[in-house]
């Protein structure tokens, strides 16, 4: 074994010192001592936080029991500058913003597309054009219809003529859909037709369904109606002879011959007088109708419109 070496150390009150080393002979090894007792279980502390208003507080659960401290929020800073609000504009397919960092533009508008296929235009769109038309007119003290020819009637204040009449496409390019007829043609659709092979002068209309001569009597021609229309008919005497109710292969539908205001089996609403009358479809077996009486002035007067008032 090793000699250990001892040191000394010597203080005097003047503050000096004075040091003795010495050695001593290593001793044996001693015995073994006996174990010590076994030392108390450990413990795992647990930590958690919580934050009410400007104040949090670290709670410790440890070994000497729950602790906790309290840390304050610092002080709010100072407010910041006023942000700029951000604008935009466009000028064509061009949109301009502008903001704190500065203005900025983009064209966004996309490559052109193909072609698409050529369109024709049919004679409901005519028709909803004619109406889009007719109503735009309107706001200008005018009125306006199309015919049974297609044709768009427009009556008010404009001058009479003919006009061309061109629908705008979105890319600029137009369409002709016809002409523009300025007149003082009403603004219901008249179906009576005196030209008509089937409007018959100097005959009735009998209980069989066909027509029989008599004086002073015209019938008119086939009317299309559908159950619920309200049918019209202005310059003719309702009132002493038949009309007809009949399907849609022209034959009488039951009792579908008879005055009109006893005509109850198809139609409600009746109202039948000496210059004319209405009544409302109420048979879904009718689709035609058909009048007679005497007529109060000529042919040309007489109105029959459907579903529209005779102004």
């Amino acid at each position: 074994m090793a000699d250990k070496i001892y040191k000394l150390i010597f203080e005097k009150d003047d503050g000096s010192e004075a040091e003795v080393q010495f050695t001593a002979p290593q001793g044996p090894q001693g015995e073994k001592g006996a174990d010590g007792t076994s030392g108390k279980d450990g413990f795992s502390p647990t930590v958690y936080v919580t934050k009410s208003g400007k104040e949090t507080e670290i709670h410790i659960n440890a070994v000497n029991g729950p602790q906790s401290v309290t840390i304050l929020d610092g002080a709010d800073g100072k407010d910041g500058t006023n942000g700029v609000s951000a604008t935009h504009s466009w000028n064509g397919t061009t949109l301009t913003i502008t903001s704190a960092s500065g203005t900025s533009s983009a064209n966004l508008k996309g490559e052109k597309g193909d072609t698409g296929d050529s369109y024709t235009l049919t004679e409901a769109d005519k028709d909803d054009i004619a109406a889009l038309a007719a109503t735009l007119l309107k706001e200008n003290g005018v009125i306006g219809v199309v015919d049974e020819n297609n044709n768009i009637i427009v009556s008010g204040n404009l001058a009479d003529g003919t006009y061309n009449v061109k629908y705008e496409m979105a890319d600029g390019s137009t369409i002709d859909i016809g002409n523009l007829v300025l007149s003082d043609k009403p603004t219901y659709k008249n179906l009576a037709d005196p030209t008509s092979a089937d409007w018959k002068t100097g005959y009735r209309l009998n209980s069989s369904g066909s027509v029989s001569v008599a004086e002073g009597i015209t019938a008119t021609n086939y009317v299309p109606v559908k159950n619920g229309d309200v049918v019209r008919i202005k310059g003719m005497n309702l009132t002493t002879h038949n009309t007809h109710f009949l399907k849609a292969d022209k034959t009488l539908t039951a009792y579908g011959a008879g005055n009109l205001t006893n005509s109850t089996f198809a139609a409600t609403d009746i109202s039948a007088t000496t210059t004319g009358g209405q009544f409302t479809v109420n048979n879904a077996e009718v689709a035609w109708v058909r009048f007679s009486g005497a007529l109060n002035g000529t042919a040309n007067d007489v109105i029959i419109t459907i579903n529209e008032p005779i102004e």
